[in-house]
């Protein structure tokens, strides 16, 4: 249904998912509205899909090492580069006790 918005102040909210974000036109709401009096930025609410790369496992059950070893499978770290890399990061997760 068409409001009448003659010299009406007028707020924008676009909800919207991830993949058709790059089809908002701003400026063609901004055309059909320019008989309001003043429009507000548009706001987008765009909805992202969530992406659970550890399959069924809470992240909030993992120590800062399984995620951090997680991280480099996902980012496809050379093995002997992930070996050096969590030696590193055991020693300083250690030196600083973040897990307690």
């Amino acid at each position: 249904s068409k409001q009448n918005i003659d010299n009406a102040i007028v707020r924008v909210k676009v909800n919207i998912p991830e993949h058709m974000e790059s089809l908002l036109r701003e400026s063609d709401i901004r055309d059909n509205l320019s008989k309001a009096k003043f429009v507000t930025p548009i706001v987008k609410d765009v909805e992202r899909s969530r992406r659970n790369r550890l399959g069924n496992t809470s992240v909030e059950t993992l120590t800062t090492q399984e995620v951090l070893s997680s991280y480099f499978d996902i980012t496809n770290v050379d093995p002997e580069r992930k070996k050096v890399l969590m030696t590193y990061a055991d020693n300083l997760i250690n030196e600083h006790d973040f897990d307690n």
